[in-house]
Protein backbone atom coordinates (compact mmCIF):
# COMPACT_ATOMS: atom_id res chain seq x y z
CA UNK A 1 0.00 0.00 0.00
CA UNK A 2 2.69 2.49 1.19
CA UNK A 3 4.12 1.78 -2.34
CA UNK A 4 1.29 2.54 -4.31
CA UNK A 5 1.32 5.62 -2.57
CA UNK A 6 4.16 6.76 -3.41
CA UNK A 7 4.31 5.75 -7.19
CA UNK A 8 1.26 8.09 -6.75
CA UNK A 9 3.11 10.77 -5.44
CA UNK A 10 5.71 10.45 -8.01
CA UNK A 11 3.46 11.50 -10.32
CA UNK A 12 1.77 14.38 -9.10
CA UNK A 13 5.71 15.43 -8.52
CA UNK A 14 5.91 14.99 -12.56
CA UNK A 15 3.29 18.34 -12.58
CA UNK A 16 5.34 19.78 -10.52
CA UNK A 17 8.90 18.78 -12.72
CA UNK A 18 6.10 20.63 -15.33
CA UNK A 19 6.24 23.90 -14.18
CA UNK A 20 9.21 23.98 -13.49
CA UNK A 21 10.18 23.92 -16.82
CA UNK A 22 7.41 26.34 -17.76
CA UNK A 23 8.99 29.24 -15.29
CA UNK A 24 10.83 32.05 -16.34
CA UNK A 25 14.77 31.90 -17.81
CA UNK A 26 15.73 34.54 -15.00
CA UNK A 27 15.42 32.16 -12.76
CA UNK A 28 19.00 31.84 -10.72
CA UNK A 29 21.08 28.64 -12.50
CA UNK A 30 22.57 27.45 -8.90
CA UNK A 31 18.75 28.20 -7.48
CA UNK A 32 17.49 26.15 -10.30
CA UNK A 33 20.07 23.27 -9.48
CA UNK A 34 19.23 23.27 -5.67
CA UNK A 35 15.27 22.50 -6.66
CA UNK A 36 16.14 20.19 -9.63
CA UNK A 37 18.48 17.68 -7.05
CA UNK A 38 15.36 18.60 -4.28
CA UNK A 39 13.02 16.72 -7.20
CA UNK A 40 15.56 14.12 -8.25
CA UNK A 41 15.52 12.97 -4.55
CA UNK A 42 11.97 13.23 -4.04
CA UNK A 43 11.67 10.39 -7.87
CA UNK A 44 14.33 8.22 -5.96
CA UNK A 45 12.35 8.05 -2.97
CA UNK A 46 14.19 9.93 -0.91
CA UNK A 47 11.61 12.75 0.85
CA UNK A 48 13.99 13.31 3.59
CA UNK A 49 16.37 14.49 1.48
CA UNK A 50 14.59 16.38 -0.74
CA UNK A 51 13.14 18.11 2.18
CA UNK A 52 16.16 19.09 3.37
CA UNK A 53 18.05 20.34 -0.14
CA UNK A 54 14.74 22.50 0.06
CA UNK A 55 15.25 24.01 2.95
CA UNK A 56 18.66 25.08 2.02
CA UNK A 57 17.26 26.81 -1.33
CA UNK A 58 14.90 28.59 1.14
CA UNK A 59 17.21 29.66 2.99
CA UNK A 60 20.23 30.38 -0.38
CA UNK A 61 17.62 32.35 -2.39
CA UNK A 62 14.81 33.64 -0.45
CA UNK A 63 13.87 36.08 -3.61
CA UNK A 64 13.40 33.26 -5.72
CA UNK A 65 10.02 33.68 -5.06
CA UNK A 66 8.61 31.61 -8.21
CA UNK A 67 11.19 29.01 -7.72
CA UNK A 68 10.29 29.07 -4.04
CA UNK A 69 6.39 28.41 -4.93
CA UNK A 70 7.55 25.28 -6.73
CA UNK A 71 9.78 24.30 -4.22
CA UNK A 72 7.19 24.63 -1.33
CA UNK A 73 4.57 22.50 -3.19
CA UNK A 74 7.14 19.52 -3.63
CA UNK A 75 7.91 20.31 0.06
CA UNK A 76 4.15 19.17 0.45
CA UNK A 77 4.47 16.34 -1.53
CA UNK A 78 7.50 14.81 0.64
CA UNK A 79 5.97 15.52 3.85
CA UNK A 80 2.88 13.31 2.63
CA UNK A 81 5.26 10.52 1.71
CA UNK A 82 6.84 10.95 5.33
CA UNK A 83 3.63 10.74 6.89
CA UNK A 84 2.88 7.55 5.25
CA UNK A 85 6.24 6.33 6.00
CA UNK A 86 5.54 7.38 9.56
CA UNK A 87 2.08 5.90 9.90
CA UNK A 88 3.40 2.62 8.08
CA UNK A 89 5.79 2.25 11.22
CA UNK A 90 3.14 2.99 13.69
CA UNK A 91 1.15 0.44 12.18
CA UNK A 92 3.97 -2.21 12.43
CA UNK A 93 4.09 -0.86 16.42
CA UNK A 94 0.49 -1.15 17.05
CA UNK A 95 0.15 -5.19 15.42
CA UNK A 96 3.62 -6.05 17.30
CA UNK A 97 2.45 -4.28 20.57
CA UNK A 98 -0.93 -6.63 20.25
CA UNK A 99 0.56 -9.71 19.73
CA UNK A 100 2.58 -9.17 22.79
CA UNK A 101 0.00 -8.47 24.64
CA UNK A 102 -2.74 -11.07 23.83
CA UNK A 103 0.37 -13.60 24.37
CA UNK A 104 1.11 -11.90 27.99
CA UNK A 105 -2.47 -11.11 29.08
CA UNK A 106 -3.54 -14.73 30.09
CA UNK A 107 -0.40 -15.23 32.41
CA UNK A 108 -1.80 -12.01 35.02
CA UNK A 109 -4.28 -11.66 37.81
CA UNK A 110 -5.35 -8.29 38.36
CA UNK A 111 -4.95 -7.50 42.21
CA UNK A 112 -6.82 -5.03 44.53
CA UNK A 113 -7.47 -5.64 48.32
CA UNK A 114 -10.50 -3.90 50.10
CA UNK A 115 -7.80 -1.06 51.23
CA UNK A 116 -6.13 -0.67 48.16
CA UNK A 117 -6.80 2.74 46.20
CA UNK A 118 -5.41 1.45 43.23
CA UNK A 119 -4.73 -2.10 41.96
CA UNK A 120 -1.78 -4.14 39.80
CA UNK A 121 -1.27 -6.77 37.73
CA UNK A 122 1.05 -9.57 38.69
CA UNK A 123 2.22 -13.07 36.89
CA UNK A 124 -0.32 -15.88 38.41
CA UNK A 125 3.03 -17.63 38.56
CA UNK A 126 3.58 -15.36 42.05
CA UNK A 127 0.75 -15.69 43.67
CA UNK A 128 1.28 -18.34 46.00
CA UNK A 129 4.54 -16.45 47.34
CA UNK A 130 3.37 -13.33 49.09
CA UNK A 131 6.11 -10.70 48.98
CA UNK A 132 5.53 -9.46 52.52
CA UNK A 133 6.84 -13.30 53.39
CA UNK A 134 9.70 -13.23 51.79
CA UNK A 135 13.46 -11.27 50.97
CA UNK A 136 12.80 -10.32 47.39
CA UNK A 137 11.15 -8.85 44.77
CA UNK A 138 8.13 -8.97 42.59
CA UNK A 139 7.33 -7.14 39.46
CA UNK A 140 4.00 -5.75 39.05
CA UNK A 141 2.56 -2.98 36.33
CA UNK A 142 -0.16 -0.80 37.37
CA UNK A 143 -3.41 0.60 36.19
CA UNK A 144 -2.25 2.62 33.43
CA UNK A 145 0.47 0.04 32.38
CA UNK A 146 3.61 1.03 33.88
CA UNK A 147 6.03 -1.02 35.07
CA UNK A 148 6.48 -1.36 39.26
CA UNK A 149 9.24 -2.94 41.33
CA UNK A 150 8.59 -3.78 44.94
CA UNK A 151 11.37 -4.87 47.91
CA UNK A 152 10.82 -6.45 50.86
CA UNK A 153 13.74 -7.19 52.97
CA UNK A 154 13.23 -9.43 56.01
CA UNK A 155 15.42 -9.14 58.95
CA UNK A 156 18.65 -6.90 57.87
CA UNK A 157 18.45 -3.75 58.72
CA UNK A 158 20.12 -1.99 55.38
CA UNK A 159 17.53 0.91 55.41
CA UNK A 160 17.81 0.41 51.86
CA UNK A 161 16.82 2.79 48.94
CA UNK A 162 17.59 1.45 46.20
CA UNK A 163 18.03 -2.14 44.18
CA UNK A 164 20.94 -3.18 41.62
CA UNK A 165 21.38 -6.33 39.40
CA UNK A 166 24.61 -7.67 38.16
CA UNK A 167 25.72 -11.04 35.56
CA UNK A 168 28.34 -11.38 33.42
CA UNK A 169 26.74 -8.81 30.92
CA UNK A 170 27.10 -6.04 33.86
CA UNK A 171 25.18 -4.14 36.51
CA UNK A 172 22.00 -2.10 36.13
CA UNK A 173 20.53 -0.12 39.45
CA UNK A 174 17.24 1.18 40.00
CA UNK A 175 16.75 5.07 41.33
CA UNK A 176 16.87 5.99 44.68
CA UNK A 177 13.63 5.75 46.15
CA UNK A 178 14.12 8.00 50.10
CA UNK A 179 12.54 6.72 53.09
CA UNK A 180 9.14 8.70 53.20
CA UNK A 181 7.12 5.74 55.06
CA UNK A 182 4.71 5.78 52.15
CA UNK A 183 7.22 4.07 48.96
CA UNK A 184 9.49 3.79 51.62
CA UNK A 185 8.60 2.11 55.10
CA UNK A 186 9.87 0.12 57.82
CA UNK A 187 8.48 -1.99 60.37
CA UNK A 188 9.26 -4.74 63.07
CA UNK A 189 7.78 -8.36 62.49
CA UNK A 190 8.30 -11.14 64.20
CA UNK A 191 11.27 -12.39 62.29
CA UNK A 192 13.04 -8.59 62.69
CA UNK A 193 13.39 -5.25 60.86
CA UNK A 194 11.30 -5.98 57.88
CA UNK A 195 11.64 -2.90 54.84
CA UNK A 196 9.47 -2.30 51.81
CA UNK A 197 10.12 0.08 48.90
CA UNK A 198 8.07 0.80 45.80
CA UNK A 199 9.98 1.97 42.75
CA UNK A 200 7.81 3.02 40.45
CA UNK A 201 8.40 3.35 36.18
CA UNK A 202 10.18 6.19 36.38
CA UNK A 203 13.20 4.55 38.84
CA UNK A 204 13.01 1.24 37.73
CA UNK A 205 12.42 0.67 33.81
CA UNK A 206 15.84 1.00 33.52
CA UNK A 207 16.73 -1.91 35.43
CA UNK A 208 14.24 -3.91 34.55
CA UNK A 209 15.05 -3.62 30.70
CA UNK A 210 18.69 -4.51 31.62
CA UNK A 211 17.17 -7.71 33.31
CA UNK A 212 14.75 -8.62 30.46
CA UNK A 213 17.63 -7.80 27.61
CA UNK A 214 19.52 -10.26 29.62
CA UNK A 215 16.81 -12.90 30.91
CA UNK A 216 19.15 -15.75 30.09
CA UNK A 217 22.18 -14.42 32.89
CA UNK A 218 22.53 -15.97 36.32
CA UNK A 219 22.05 -12.66 38.51
CA UNK A 220 22.84 -11.31 41.91
CA UNK A 221 20.75 -8.94 43.74
CA UNK A 222 21.94 -6.56 46.01
CA UNK A 223 19.65 -4.13 48.59
CA UNK A 224 21.37 -0.39 48.79
CA UNK A 225 21.69 1.33 51.62
CA UNK A 226 23.05 2.24 55.23
CA UNK A 227 24.97 -1.47 54.16
CA UNK A 228 24.14 -3.45 50.96
CA UNK A 229 22.81 -6.93 51.14
CA UNK A 230 23.32 -9.11 48.18
CA UNK A 231 21.24 -12.15 47.25
CA UNK A 232 20.89 -14.92 44.14
CA UNK A 233 18.23 -13.77 42.15
CA UNK A 234 16.03 -16.84 41.30
CA UNK A 235 15.30 -17.62 37.45
CA UNK A 236 11.49 -17.55 38.18
CA UNK A 237 12.19 -14.05 39.59
CA UNK A 238 14.14 -13.34 36.50
CA UNK A 239 11.48 -14.36 34.42
CA UNK A 240 8.63 -12.72 35.81
CA UNK A 241 10.45 -9.29 35.85
CA UNK A 242 11.72 -10.19 31.88
CA UNK A 243 7.99 -10.98 31.19
CA UNK A 244 6.00 -8.30 32.90
CA UNK A 245 8.92 -5.53 31.33
CA UNK A 246 7.66 -6.70 28.20
CA UNK A 247 3.81 -6.70 29.23
CA UNK A 248 4.46 -3.08 30.39
CA UNK A 249 5.82 -2.00 27.51
CA UNK A 250 2.99 -3.55 25.08
CA UNK A 251 0.75 -1.59 27.15
CA UNK A 252 2.19 1.40 27.15
CA UNK A 253 4.00 1.62 23.54
CA UNK A 254 1.04 0.42 22.03
CA UNK A 255 -0.76 3.44 23.58
CA UNK A 256 1.60 5.92 22.43
CA UNK A 257 1.79 4.64 19.00
CA UNK A 258 -2.63 4.81 19.20
CA UNK A 259 -2.13 8.50 20.19
CA UNK A 260 0.98 9.15 17.78
CA UNK A 261 -0.91 7.68 14.83
CA UNK A 262 -4.10 10.11 15.67
CA UNK A 263 -1.84 13.06 15.73
CA UNK A 264 -0.13 12.28 12.47
CA UNK A 265 -3.69 12.04 11.27
CA UNK A 266 -4.52 15.28 11.99
CA UNK A 267 -1.03 16.57 10.90
CA UNK A 268 -1.94 14.02 7.35
CA UNK A 269 -5.35 16.67 7.10
CA UNK A 270 -2.92 19.86 7.36
CA UNK A 271 -0.77 18.32 5.01
CA UNK A 272 -3.62 18.25 2.51
CA UNK A 273 -4.73 21.33 2.92
CA UNK A 274 -0.89 22.95 2.21
CA UNK A 275 -0.83 20.65 -1.12
CA UNK A 276 -4.06 22.36 -2.64
CA UNK A 277 -2.70 25.75 -1.23
CA UNK A 278 1.05 25.34 -2.22
CA UNK A 279 -0.38 24.19 -5.76
CA UNK A 280 -2.56 26.80 -6.14
CA UNK A 281 0.11 29.44 -5.67
CA UNK A 282 2.29 28.08 -8.12
CA UNK A 283 -0.71 28.83 -10.67
CA UNK A 284 -0.86 32.48 -9.45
Amino acid sequence: MLKDTIKTMLAVATVATTLVACGGSDENPDAVSLYDSAKASFEANNPQQAISIIDSLQSLYPKEISLQRKAMYLRTLADSVMLDIETAKLDSTIIADSIAYINLKPKFDFVKEPDMVEGYYRLKSLKGSPLYERTGIEPRVDESGNMVITTCLFGVPAKHTAISVSCSAGESSTEAVPYDEALNYRYQAEGGSCEMVTFNYDKCTDFCKFIADNRHQTFKLTFKGNRNHTISLSKQIVNAIADTYDYSMAITSGKNATAQKLFVAKKRELNRQQIDKTKNAIKE
